[in-house]
């Protein structure tokens, strides 16, 4: 089950929201959606609970066939996250995707970012950046 998260801002110049939960940057290039699970997930106290986390995440990334998976310890205000990068295909269409993997209130949340593989926007890099180092 998903529910609306609580909309993070998305402090990229020229984003639209099309929802209160995605985003869409100039051109629609590049895609951001805020999702907040109902499946528990404790704040991750510490890196080494990230960096843990982050290695069971991406074997299961790697099991749905994700490829050129790699996941990173990021901090947050209160909290550690992971950050997965890979690429998939829909619809015969290839996707860098971005997710970031934080609770809220007890609850898993994500944020993830995705762009065609084929697109030169430079929306993958800033979208990459802000999820990185911005996104809460």
């Amino acid at each position: 089950m998903l529910s609306t998260a609580s909309a993070i801002n998305i402090p990229l110049e020229g984003w639209t929201s099309i929802t209160p939960t995605v985003w869409v940057s100039t051109g629609s290039a590049c895609l951001l959606r805020e999702t907040q699970h109902t499946k528990p997930f404790e704040p991750l106290a510490t890196r080494l609970d990230a960096d843990a986390f982050g290695r069971k995440l991406k074997a299961a990334l790697e099991e749905q066939k994700m490829k050129e998976v790699t996941t990173e310890a990021t901090s947050r205000l209160n909290q550690w996250a992971v950050m997965a990068t890979y690429t998939m295909n829909s619809e015969g269409r290839g996707y860098f995707v971005t997710q970031v993997y934080l609770s809220e209130n007890g609850k898993l949340r994500t944020i993830t970012g995705s762009s065609r593989i084929t697109s030169d926007d430079t929306c993958t890099f800033k979208m990459r950046e802000f999820l990185r180092y911005g996104a809460y």
